[in-house]
């Protein structure tokens, strides 16, 4: 039977060359080497992806520089994006350390930065910013102690007035007896004489003037 079909196309061919068609050769079909390789890599032209050498996908940059534009970091000891020195500041990384590039308060751990030298400074008593171990503006902690009314969480951070639930209390309102009162906030020469009934030492601690027992008595 092959040989039965090949004489067909062959008189069929020779029929073709009879009325002036050409009848095509060998050679008309074979490839030519240097079309494959162009149409292997062709994929990737005018695209964002194309194929590697091993057939793994190649991503090309939206940028068109041929690679990935790195992302900046708060860790890879580089000074980038929004940062005012190496990986920190800007307001997305941490508060830069003393003498670490600033531009205002907020890059800083200390919360001030120099106007002048564009860094940031150390801690003070009298720099107008709660920082270090203060316990309110510039005093407490190893400042000076707070007037009543500031926070503190020790005696220490108050001047004049002592600790109580973190807020430092005048003497005389701190709802302990001591300052030399002669009772709880009254008597003494601090604070204001005491009602009666309250404890005395003499009659100038009570408002009845007189103390009689170590106790404010009617007169």
């Amino acid at each position: 039977m092959r040989r039965g079909w090949w004489g067909r196309v062959a008189g069929l061919g020779a029929a073709l060359a009879g009325v002036g068609c050409p009848l095509a050769t060998d050679d008309d079909y074979r490839i030519d080497p240097t079309m494959v390789g162009a149409a292997s890599t062709g994929a990737g032209e005018g695209g964002e992806a194309g194929a590697g050498a091993g057939g793994e996908a190649v991503t090309t940059s939206s940028t068109g520089g041929g690679g990935v534009a790195p992302v900046a970091s708060c860790a890879d000891t580089q000074k980038n994006g929004a940062e005012t020195d190496v990986d920190c500041g800007g307001g997305t990384c941490p508060r830069c350390a003393e003498a670490h590039k600033c531009l205002v308060g907020t890059d800083c751990q200390s919360g001030v930065c120099d106007a002048v030298a564009s860094t940031c400074k150390k801690p003070a008593c009298d720099d107008g910013v709660q920082n270090s171990d203060e316990t309110g503006l510039d005093c407490g902690g190893h400042c000076a102690g707070c007037a009543a009314g500031a926070p503190c969480v020790a005696p220490d951070d108050c001047h004049e007035s002592t600790c109580v639930n973190g807020t430092c209390m005048p003497l005389c309102e701190d709802g302990i007896k001591n300052n030399g009162e002669s009772d709880i906030d009254c008597g003494g020469a601090n604070c204001t004489q005491c009602p009666l009934g309250s404890a005395c030492k003499d009659d100038a601690d009570c408002t009845s003037d007189k103390c009689e027992s170590n106790t404010c008595k009617l007169p």
